[in-house]
């Protein structure tokens, strides 16, 4: 027979939220204490039923023994009233299940953008050590999957610490916009005179009390804003492990085998498959919750307690990813990079070689252009350098052209040209990781601020 209360049931995944629902209950317990609502005797009485109620639940064994309960606020005032009897209905005068739900949800949120603002910091900071350590190492820069330009291993690693530095930019907004405490907004229309709500606040560590008990309850705002981030960190990730993959595939360079795996035809055949698995989850999650709250009106209804399944979901998805992450940049970091072949310097150097063009013919860089296309050709066929073409390879492309025309380039050359600000020179590039750390630094201290923000 079908029960009905099994369809809006939420235990099975918001009793994770027990330890905050307790928080507020504490919280709750001192207000009505200083609006002498209740007795000293009885907000002891309290106090230590909350102890009470919390370590049985925490020794239950299984989730299946709580399954009669819709949700943990059910579940906590059944245990406490087990503990302390008729005086824990005094915990019910002034707050409702709506406002302590959405208050527990955003204590939660607090300590795990924190924690996930610590893993997306140690990623960084592993990029950037990798970043310095392969400042000079030369890599090939592919574009539509082809050699494009001369780059190195470090300025690929900065690059994605910049990224992460957006990252960490994005959780501080978020911490910043879960700053107002809803407790003591009640159903929906807001509680009583008496209660002092910024006391409330105060106690759980907010800054200030929400300004309107409708939204308070309401609004989902701040997680799609935790779920938004969520999932541009797991992008991030994919895209990561997307480079790595490039790496091992084009550029011979070993992927740490703790934490790749391989394919069941050709088992040698390694990939970055940790990392590249994070987005659908977070996806998923704030896909459903936007498709969830559009289709409701302000004020609170069952199906938010929805949101906690699909927040949890997206946070927990994410870890293992990120462990994988750090692991494969610090191996990175160890491994040594394999020299260029010379005979693909031409794909890799056209663009410089036509440079060089346009300074000793003084032609136009479409004219060089032109040309080059024309020697790289010839190097294909002739399987020699571009600078080792015979003279009539290079008069048959133009008459200017001579041995003492094109000039020998080296990769070493061609990358440490490019130093204006944010370019691959070795030299630019370890000024721009000063640059890049004094940001992450700055991102991280508002990303791991303790209690809020205060305007």
């Amino acid at each position: 027979m079908l029960n009905a209360m099994s369809l809006g049931r939420s235990i099975t995944f918001d009793l994770r939220l027990l330890a905050y629902e307790v928080q507020c209950a504490r919280a709750h317990v001192q207000a009505l204490l200083d609006a002498e609502k209740i007795s000293a005797v009885d907000a002891g009485c309290l106090e230590i039923g909350l102890d009470s109620a919390f370590e049985s639940i925490q020794s239950t064994r299984g989730i299946q023994h709580l399954m009669h309960f819709e949700d943990v606020s059910e579940c906590l005032d059944h245990f406490l009233t087990e503990a302390v009897g008729d005086v824990a209905a005094n915990l019910r005068l002034g707050r409702a299940r709506n406002d302590v739900s959405v208050t527990a949800l955003r204590l939660w949120m607090r300590e795990a953008v924190t924690t996930l603002g610590r893993e997306v910091r140690e990623l960084a900071d592993a990029l950037l050590a990798a970043a310095e350590k392969h400042a000079d190492s030369v890599i090939v820069g592919y574009s539509h999957l082809q050699p494009a330009r001369p780059i190195t291993l470090g300025f690929v690693c900065a690059a994605h610490a910049m990224g992460l530095v957006r990252d960490l930019r994005l959780l501080a907004f978020v911490k910043a916009s879960i700053q107002e405490c809803p407790l003591g907004a009640g159903a929906m229309s807001g509680g009583e005179a008496w209660l002092n709500r910024d006391s409330l606040s105060t106690a759980l560590g907010f800054s200030r009390p929400t300004m309107n008990a409708l939204d308070s309850v309401g609004s989902r705002d701040f997680v799609v804003g935790f779920l938004s981030s969520c999932l541009q960190v797991a992008n991030r990730l994919s895209r990561l492990g997307s480079e790595i993959d490039q790496l091992v595939e084009l550029g011979g360079i070993p992927l740490t085998t703790a934490v790749s795996g391989s394919a069941c035809i050709v088992d040698w055949k390694s990939y970055a498959v940790k990392m590249r698995v994070a987005p659908g989850v977070p996806l998923g999650s704030l896909g459903s919750v936007i498709s969830t709250t559009s289709a409701l009106s302000l004020s609170y209804f069952r199906d938010l307690q929805e949101d906690k399944e699909a927040v949890f979901a997206a946070f927990d998805a994410l870890e293992a990813p990120l462990r994988a992450a750090v692991i494969s940049v610090k191996h990175l970091a160890t491994v040594v990079v394999p020299p260029l072949d010379a005979i693909r310097q031409g794909d890799i150097l056209a663009a410089d070689y036509a440079e060089g063009l346009v300074r000793s013919l003084r032609v136009s860089y479409k004219d060089a252009h032109r040309m080059i296309g024309q020697l790289v050709q010839a190097t294909r066929e002739e399987e020699v350098p571009v600078n080792a073409l015979s003279s009539a390879a290079l008069r048959a492309v133009d008459a200017r052209l001579t041995p003492g025309v094109i000039q020998s380039i080296s990769f070493g050359d061609a990358v440490g040209s490019r130093a204006a600000p944010g370019g691959t020179a070795p030299q630019r590039l370890r000024k721009d990781l000063l640059s890049i750390r004094a940001a992450l630094e700055e991102a991280n201290r508002d990303c791991m601020l303790n209690g809020f923000q205060h305007n």
